[in-house]
């Protein structure tokens, strides 16, 4: 089952006929992607668009969240592309810390 999330982490839908779904981590990099192909008349598959959310759990029970990145479309399936979450994290600045050595929230 996976269940797509906008950006706010509301479930906008619930979807159970997908195929042709892979699951690709490469260690060395810490790179997932996620691509599987869905009915494109199926309820719920307006909402996989640029930058929601894939929620699912692998064959090991592991929970994954992926951003969807791409969508190809063709006269009667949907071919989604995402990237795992913590991409976004990747070249983000933060700020230092105001008071160094104290303990912040």
């Amino acid at each position: 089952m996976l269940y797509v999330q906008d950006r706010m982490n509301h479930t906008l839908a619930v979807l159970e006929n997908y195929y042709n779904d892979t699951h690709t981590l490469i260690l060395e990099s810490g790179v997932s992607t996620y691509n599987f192909t869905i009915p494109k008349n199926q309820d719920g598959s307006e909402y996989l668009v640029r930058g929601n959310y894939v929620v699912l759990a692998d064959d090991k029970g592991q929970g994954w969240k992926f951003t969807i990145m791409a969508t190809d479309e063709t006269h009667s399936s949907l071919d989604v592309e995402c990237e795992d979450l913590g991409l976004e994290l990747l070249n983000k600045v933060r700020n230092s810390w105001a008071s160094p050595g104290s303990a912040q929230p």
